[in-house]
Order: C-alpha cells, then structure tokens, then sequence
C-alpha cells in the first residue's frame, strides 16, 4: 500500500500568503513556498522520515543514582507542498516511457524510481530506506496527494489560482 500525506500548518500558509503576490516567479512558489511535513509511506516505510533524532535525559531512581536515556524524536520531512506535488508525480510519471527516474528536492536530496521485474523500487536519501512496490499503487497514491494538495491550497491560498503560471494547474480537476 502507498500512503502520501501533508499535515496542514494554517499559520504556515497565512506567513507565506503574507510574502507572495499573484505576480511572485513561478519557480519560487514552487520551491521556497508551503513547505509542509509531509508522510511518503509504502508498505509502513515513511520514506521521508527523518533520521531518529536523540534527545538525552537525566532520570534519577530512588537510590539517587543518575543515569542518561535517549528518547527518540521523529519527525517528517518539510517539503514544498507545490514542488513535492508536480514534480514528484511527473517523476513517477517518466517511469511510463523509462526505467528510471528521479524526484530532487530543492533541499539537495532525492527519491529515486527504478523499474525492476517485481515493481518499482523508490530509494529515498533522506534515510537511506528502499522499498519494492506497484506502479499503479504509487501513481494512485501520487494521483490522489495531487488533488488533496490542490483542494488545501485553493481553499487557503485563493490568490495562487490567479496566479499566470499556477492558475492553469489549479483550475484542473
């Protein structure tokens, strides 16, 4: 099974709403804009999980000894909503005419597609996780975030539907 979600930051939108006018470089809406947490899951792989970060802590037990622990933070990656989005569903999209292809993330990372005999491995950099799935699965899954993604920002940024470069994809259904 193939799992995209975002988690909604309203006051991210509000802040970025602030900066952007329907004038604003298409280019720069896309990979500087919406950057939201967002969950790529296949097959309980969050292939866009961040590396377990370690927060210490000292417990004291009733002897009085003191002794370290770690506890792990987990967090998802933040990604422009808008780059993620198209870019990420036209790299799935290639593999239809090649057997490979990649997704690069305006952070310096990637997600890259290989076809193999058994379905479509995704490798992510962001944590080194790999996972074999079905084509039809992640162009689903890819299909459904890119109407989601979509309906939130139509809803909460209006002005990107006037927007000369964006309109044309927000008015799609």
């Amino acid at each position: 099974m193939v799992s995209i979600e975002f988690v909604p930051d309203d006051e991210i939108v509000k802040e970025d709403l602030a900066m952007i006018s329907n004038t604003a470089p298409a280019a720069a809406l896309q990979e500087t804009f919406f950057l939201l947490p967002v969950k790529f899951i296949i097959d309980e792989t969050d292939l866009l999980l961040l590396p377990v970060k370690q927060e210490q802590r000292f417990v004291s037990n009733e002897q009085g000894e003191t002794k370290v622990t770690g506890t792990g933070k987990i967090e998802s990656i933040r990604l422009p909503l808008l780059d993620f989005t198209t870019q990420g569903f036209e790299a799935v999209k290639a593999l239809r005419e090649k057997s490979q292809s990649k997704y690069s993330a305006p952070g310096g990372w990637n997600l890259y597609f290989q076809k193999e005999e058994r379905g479509i491995r995704v490798t992510s950099d962001v944590n080194g996780k790999q996972v074999l799935t079905d084509y039809n699965q992640l162009y689903r899954a890819f299909s459904k975030f890119e109407l989601r993604v979509r309906s939130f920002l139509r809803e909460r940024a209006p002005l990107l539907s006037k927007h000369s470069y964006w309109g044309p994809w927000f008015a799609q259904e």
